[in-house]
C-alpha cells in the first residue's frame, strides 16, 4: 500500500488477509499481527485491568464531539472488543484532556489525550489501539488501515474503501441527534465492515 502509515510501525509477521487492494500493491493486503511485547489477549483478560481505576464498572472514554470517522470506529472498537460497559463522554477538543485528567478516564483523538488524534507513529486511535491490544485479529488490522486512510489528511488514496468510509461517517451528525446516537447507529456499519473483512456470515 502506498504511503500506508501503518506498514512501518506494525510488528514483523505477515499473514494474509482478503485482498481488497490486489490493483495497488502487494502490501495493501498483508495484516501484520505479531503483538507488542506485554500484550494481553482481550478474550483472556478485561482491559480495564490494564487501564486506570474504572469507575461504577464503566471506564470512561473522553472524546470531542461530533464524532465521524475515527472517532466512531474507535468507540465501536472499545465497546465491541475492549470494554462492553464502557462510558463515552463527548465534549469539546479543548476539554478532553482536562475532563480525562479529573475522572481517570482515557482520552482520544484530541490534543493532549492517552490517543492523540495522531501519535508518534502517525496512527489515528483506532489504529493505536488496536497496534497495541488487538494485533492478533487479522480482520481489525484491515480495518485498522481503511480507518487510517478515510480519517488522516494525505492518506485517502491509500486504500479503496477509505472513500466510502470518509463519505457515510460525514452524514453520521446529520442523522443523529447526539454523538451518543451516533455510537449506537454506526456500530452497524463497523460490524458490517468487520463481518465482511472476516468472511463471516
Amino acid at each position: 500500500m502506498r504511503g500506508c502509515a501503518l506498514a512501518s510501525v506494525w510488528p514483523k509477521k505477515v499473514i494474509q488477509v482478503p485482498n481488497f487492494c490486489k490493483n495497488i500493491g502487494s502490501d495493501a493486503h498483508e495484516a501484520i499481527l505479531n503483538p507488542l511485547p506485554g500484550q494481553l489477549s482481550w478474550r483472556r483478560h478485561r482491559f480495564w485491568e490494564i487501564l486506570p481505576t474504572r469507575v461504577d464498572n464503566a471506564m470512561k472514554w473522553i472524546t470531542r464531539q461530533n464524532i465521524r470517522v475515527n472517532r466512531a470506529a474507535t468507540c465501536w472498537l472499545i465497546r465491541r472488543f475492549l470494554d462492553p460497559d464502557a462510558e463515552f463522554i463527548f465534549v469539546s477538543p479543548e476539554e478532553v484532556a482536562s475532563v480525562q485528567n479529573e475522572s481517570g478516564g482515557v482520552g482520544f483523538d484530541a490534543p493532549n489525550a492517552s490517543y492523540p488524534h495522531q501519535d508518534a507513529q502517525g496512527l489515528c486511535s483506532f489504529a493505536a489501539l488496536v497496534r497495541e491490544r488487538l494485533a492478533h485479529d487479522p480482520a481489525l488490522v484491515e480495518l485498522a488501515r481503511i480507518v487510517q486512510a478515510a480519517d488522516i489528511r494525505g492518506q485517502l488514496d491509500n486504500h479503496p474503501a477509505a472513500y466510502g468510509l470518509q463519505l457515510i461517517s460525514q452524514g453520521f451528525p446529520l442523522v443523529t441527534k447526539d454523538d451518543h446516537e451516533t455510537v449506537a447507529r454506526a456500530a452497524f456499519v463497523y460490524d458490517a465492515l468487520y463481518a465482511s473483512i472476516s468472511g463471516k456470515e
